[in-house]
């Protein structure tokens, strides 16, 4: 076996405090990543994985059973590299200006399966932060039904509309 890169130790401690602190560390059932992967398009590239979201739709039958896999790993808070491990490439952003370093930008597919546990970890975030009442009244980012900053820009215009 190879050694594990600290970065990914580093993404499974991160992980499982997370989720340790958001629900408790389990995904809980089938329903939660039949709702997530309704969410997961269908033709995005993948990553190592090589898993279309289209696949995982296609066959509900493995829910069950990721389901499972999934509480595993988040219970004991180890992941396996090929969880994490993306592919990145470079994508020339204007062939005029050649190719330069600067002239470049890089996009990582990281494997589906890594896409469907962060998104159901993500949509558990911000019930617990409003739940708990971490977040103060003016923060709008991270929230349900608000703009983030259009919002905060909104509200400024008329904070200086009412001063004039």
């Amino acid at each position: 076996p190879h050694p594990v890169p600290y970065s990914l130790q580093t993404v499974g401690h991160n992980l499982y405090g997370i989720v340790g602190m958001v629900w408790g560390g389990e995904v809980h059932d089938h329903e939660t990543i039949s709702n997530r992967v309704k969410k997961v398009k269908n033709r995005t590239s993948p990553g190592n994985d090589q898993l279309h979201g289209f696949w995982l739709k296609y066959l509900s039958s493995l829910h069950k059973k990721m389901a499972e896999q999934f509480n595993e790993l988040l219970q004991t808070g180890n992941i396996s590299e090929w969880l994490t491990a993306g592919k990145t490439y470079l994508i020339q952003k204007d062939p005029a200006k050649g190719a330069t370093p600067a002239n470049y930008r890089p996009i990582t597919c990281l494997p589906t399966m890594f896409k469907l546990l962060t998104g159901i970890i993500a949509d558990r975030i911000p019930d617990y932060l409003e739940a708990n009442n971490i977040l103060p009244v003016e923060q709008k980012g991270n929230k349900w039904g608000s703009r983030g900053t259009k919002d905060q820009l909104l509200i400024d215009r008329m904070i200086l509309e009412n001063c004039k």
